[in-house]
Formats: structure tokens, sequence, C-alpha cells
């Protein structure tokens, strides 16, 4: 029996790759050349979750996202892009209903909405009707857009927090996660 037992071959590679999804995360979140934002009948949504624990660079590393995505889509479609970041959808949501008259987002095609930290906001002491009205917000926020404010184009919603099972499922089930560590 013992003439039966397989050595296992291993092998040591001396190089490690550092894999670079970028372009894959363009992909998602840019449309292609010959669909203009500025063209859609629509708004249409985007979303991400990015979870890491505090000061693993989340917030760094969405800043970036947003200048490269809004770099890009400038070049690419020649449209305005707007960058927001907020502490909950609330007061994005919020703002822009207060600032009507200031902002137009119909002029914009464009927008990437980063909510920072989505925990800290929930964990107020109003957390759970905070929460409701998040979450029936997120649910409705393209109508939302469309409807209130004449928005037409590409919504970028990022939700950015701690702990993964700490993020309310309706944020978690974005169609992208990153779960981000030390660099």
């Amino acid at each position: 029996m013992s003439d039966l037992l397989l050595e296992p071959k291993i092998e040591v590679k001396s190089e490690i790759k550092k894999l670079d999804y970028t372009n894959d995360l363009f992909k998602y979140f840019i449309p292609p050349k010959d669909k203009d934002p500025s063209t859609f009948p629509n708004v249409r949504l985007k979303s991400s979750c990015i979870v890491g624990y505090m000061d693993t660079g989340k917030t760094t590393m969405e800043l970036k996202m947003m200048k490269l995505i809004q770099e890009r889509v400038e070049d690419r479609f020649g449209i305005n892009v707007l960058n927001v970041v907020a502490n909950c959808i609330v007061d994005f949501v919020e703002y822009f209903r207060d600032n009507k008259d200031k902002i137009r987002l119909r002029d914009y095609h464009y927008i990437n909405v980063f909510i920072d930290d989505v925990l800290a906001a929930l964990m107020s002491y109003e957390a759970s009707q905070l929460r409701f009205q998040s979450e029936r917000l997120y649910s409705k926020i393209r109508h939302i857009l469309n409807d209130e404010f004449g928005f037409r184009g590409v919504l970028r919603l990022t939700f950015a927090g701690q702990r993964y099972k700490l993020v309310p499922p309706f944020f978690r089930s974005s169609p992208l996660l990153i779960f981000k560590s030390i660099d």
C-alpha cells in the first residue's frame, strides 16, 4: 500500500502579480461610446458598496474613482458630471429638494454619489426611522431624480461601511461589492 502514495507537486512562484480591475469597473460604471447618457430617456442606476475596516482607504479610493470616472465621462461624451459626497441618502435628496433653484440636475447627465460611512448615520438615536426612510428613498431614487428634478442619465451610487453584516441589506445587495483592505 505504501508504494501508492503520491507526492504532491508544489510549484512556488517567485512573482506575485497585483491584479488591476480598474477597466472592469469602468465598463460597469461608464456607458460605451455609442450610448451617450444625455440621450437616455430615464435614470440608469449603477450602485456599489465598499466594505472595509476603518482607515483602509475606502473614502480615498472612492474619491479617486469619482475623479477618474468624471474625467472619462467628460472626455468621452462632453457632458457635465456632478460629484456628491453625503452622510446618508436622505441628506442627498433633501439637499437637492431644498436647492432646486440653485442646482438644476437636469443640466447633468452623470451623477456620482458617495454615501460615506452608511453605518454612522443609521446608528443615531432615530436610526430605525432614518433607516426606513433611507431604504424607501433608495428604492425610488431613479423615479425621484427623474420625476422631481428632470434628471436623465447615469446615477452612480456608492455606499461605504466598515462591517458587511452591519450595512443594511438593501444597500449591501448592490451588484458590485468591493472589500477593501490595506494596500
